[in-house]
C-alpha cells in the first residue's frame, strides 16, 4: 500500500481497495480497475496507466495469496481445456470486438486475458509480465524519440 503511480492522492491510511476487502469483495473491483487502465493507457496516461495495471495485478496477486480463491474470477474452473475453452468463447464473441474499438494491442490484449480468466496465480503473473512488456515498449519509443529529436537539432539549419 506504500507505492503510489502518478500523484499522491492515495496516501491516506484508508485506502478503498482495502476497504472493499474489509466488506467482502472479492475480484471485482480490481479487474475492473485494471481494464480501466490498461485499455486506456494508449490514449491517456501512457506509461503512467500501464504501471497503475501493475501495480492492481500486484495488489490483487497478493490479496489472493493472504484471502485465496475468491480474488481469481475463475477460480472454480479447475480444468486448463475448459478454461480455455471459455476464453475462446468470450474472445470470439465479445472480447474481440471490445479490443479492435479500443486499438488494444497483442500484450494488452494478453493481459486483459489473463486477469479476466485467471483460475489460478500464474495468469496474474503472467498479466504484470505482459505489462512490463508494454511499459519496456513505451519506454524505449520515448528513448528513440528523444534521440531523433537530438539527432534532428544538430543538423545545421538553414539561415534565412
Amino acid at each position: 500500500d506504500e507505492k503510489q503511480i502518478a500523484g499522491s492522492h492515495y496516501k491516506t491510511p484508508a485506502q478503498p481497495w482495502n476497504e472493499l476487502v474489509s466488506l467482502g469483495y472479492g475480484h471485482e473491483f480490481y479487474t475492473g480497475e485494471i481494464l480501466v487502465y490498461l485499455v486506456r493507457w494508449p490514449h491517456k496516461n501512457g506509461l503512467a496507466d500501464v504501471l497503475k495495471a501493475q501495480h492492481v495485478i500486484e495488489k490483487l496477486l497478493d490479496l489472493y495469496n493472504t484471502y485465496g480463491k475468491k480474488f481469481l474470477p475463475y477460480s472454480h474452473v479447475t480444468d486448463d481445456e475448459t478454461l480455455q475453452s471459455i476464453i475462446a468463447d468470450h474472445v470470439n464473441s465479445h472480447l474481440r470486438y471490445f479490443f479492435t474499438v479500443n486499438a488494444t494491442d497483442e500484450n494488452t490484449a494478453a493481459a486483459c486475458v489473463s486477469v479476466l480468466f485467471a483460475n489460478k496465480p500464474e495468469m496474474l503473473q503472467d498479466a504484470i509480465e505482459e505489462c512490463s512488456a508494454i511499459a519496456a515498449r513505451i519506454e524505449n519509443a520515448r528513448v528513440k524519440n528523444v534521440e531523433e529529436r537530438a539527432a534532428y537539432s544538430a543538423i545545421p539549419q538553414p539561415g534565412y
